[in-house]
Order: C-alpha cells, then structure tokens, then sequence
C-alpha cells in the first residue's frame, strides 16, 4: 500500500543537482541548517564540476589546480568538511569546526559552475538570485579593490541596484537575498 501513492520522477543529473542547489540557496537565506545546506551544495558542486569537464568548460576550482603539486591535494582539502558529513567509517566520534563561510563559497562554486554549463541563469530563479547577490554582497567585489575599468564600473553598478548591501550586516545581507529570492520565484525581477 506505501508504494501505490509514491510518484516515480526521471530526472536529469542537470535537473537533480540544480534542485538541490536552488534548496541549498533557498535554505541559506532563510537561515536554516547550514549543515545540510552545505552538504546539497556541495552534491550540485560535484555534478556541476563533472558536467563542465564532459562539455569541456572551465570549472571554478580548476583556476587554482595547478598551484596544488597533485589535483587531489586541492579536492582533499576542499572536500574536507562534505567527506566528514558523509563517511563515518574510519572516525565515528570526530568532530569539525564548520563555518557558514564554507558555505557561501560552495554555493558561489556551484552556480558559478552551473552558468559555465548553460551559459544563462534564467532557467533556475535561485541560482540566478544567488550569482546576483554574492556579486552584490561580498566584500571582495567592492569597487575600491577592482584596478579594471570595466570591473569597477560593475561593481560600482551593484553597489547602486543593491543599496550598498554588501557593506551592511550578515544578517542584513541575507533578508536581502532572502526578498531577491522571494522576487524571483514569484517571476518578478530580482534587481532594479
């Protein structure tokens, strides 16, 4: 009888990972368990890094392959915390320090990843809500650190459309991305 109701859904390893990263995204800005978000964006990262090696694409991480002695030096390091979630084999009472930063960065990796594989977001609201945001929001894209006219003039743009957000609070940051979101899914646009 449980089985008689159960839906059966093909998906496409394109369609599965970017579901788990629109939950992931979606989880980030509501502020709910970063564990599991952290662990959806790192599944989406996975396929979307394999995805953009059969299409020949570049990969966001493999920009800095080449200064690890062994490729598998970089993963190691970068699956470090995604590996401790998902294996218990060898240390059944470990324990790691996690920081949410780990995670806007793998879901930075993930859609950077997936827009090298479509080439434009619009297909996946979340996703182009977070491209969106993370450029908006991290201090790292601030106008005054960008030495490329065109650079500059871009960030300076985001600065404009998003009220200066990423000089602001997490918390601020994220009810921002967490309305940009909300736009989006509502098909409305998500920047002015």
């Amino acid at each position: 009888m449980v089985g008689e109701y159960m839906r059966k859904i093909c998906v496409t390893k394109l369609k599965a990972a970017a579901t788990q990263l629109s939950v992931a995204i979606a989880m980030f800005f509501s502020e709910d368990d970063p564990i599991s978000a952290y662990a959806l964006s790192c599944n989406s990262g996975e396929i979307f890094r394999k995805l953009c090696g059969h299409k020949e694409k570049d990969y966001f991480l493999s920009v800095v392959e080449d200064q690890f002695h062994r490729k598998s030096d970089l993963y190691k390091t970068y699956n470090s915390t995604w590996n401790f979630l998902k294996h218990a084999d060898k240390d059944p009472d470990s324990i790691i320090e996690f920081s949410e930063e780990q995670l806007v960065y793998s879901l930075w990796i993930a859609t950077h990843d997936l827009y090298q594989i479509i080439d434009n977001l619009a297909h996946f609201p979340a996703a182009m809500t977070y491209y969106h945001w993370y450029i908006q929001s991290c201090p790292e894209f601030a106008p005054e650190k960008c030495e490329l006219p065109e650079a500059n003039a871009l960030f300076r743009r985001a600065d404009q459309d998003s009220g200066g957000i990423r000089y602001k609070d997490d918390k601020t940051k994220r009810a921002y991305g967490l309305d940009m979101l909300n736009r989006a899914a509502s098909g409305l646009r998500i920047l002015p």
